[in-house]
């Protein structure tokens, strides 16, 4: 939610994919206003019940409750939460450790080493507990400010 909340607040349009119902239930109390009037006002997609189906250079495939959806993108974030399944990493050629399940990215842009697919939050630590919530705080403006720099080019 942290991320979501700073991309937007960074400039980005930001669609949220979500497996379960909602994302207002079990986060941080100082969230929670955020996240739930940015919703409420559409200002950050959200796809309930959605699961990804596919990831290209300039879309995404959402399997959601209203059928298959694909939207424009330009950058892709999985954030997975504190034990990541990385099948969805690995499945997009992203590399990760065998024993601690670190992806493979760059510490200063977060870029992984698939380019344009940027990881953030604790998927960032795999299993080892080396990344703290309050680390993550961090990580969205590495991103928004490498994909600045890098639009500045455009």
């Amino acid at each position: 939610m942290e991320a979501a909340i700073d991309l937007y607040r960074n400039g980005s349009y930001v669609t949220l994919v979500h497996r379960g119902e909602t994302v207002l239930e079990g986060i941080k109390p100082s969230l929670l206003l955020d996240m739930r009037n940015l919703l409420k006002k559409e200002q950050i997609n959200f796809y309930p019940n959605s699961t990804i189906a596919n990831i290209d250079e300039t879309t995404i495939s959402i399997i959601s409750s209203n059928g298959t959806v694909s939207i424009q993108n330009d950058f892709f974030f999985p954030l997975m939460g504190y034990q990541p399944n990385t099948s969805l990493l690995q499945s997009i050629g992203i590399q990760t450790d065998f024993s601690t399940l670190v992806p493979s990215f760059n510490p200063k842009t977060h870029e992984s080493n698939v380019k344009n697919i940027f990881l953030s939050g604790v998927v960032t630590g795999g299993i080892t507990n080396s990344v703290y919530i309050g680390d993550v705080l961090f990580h969205g403006l590495k991103i928004a400010e490498e994909i600045a720099q890098r639009l500045s080019y455009v």
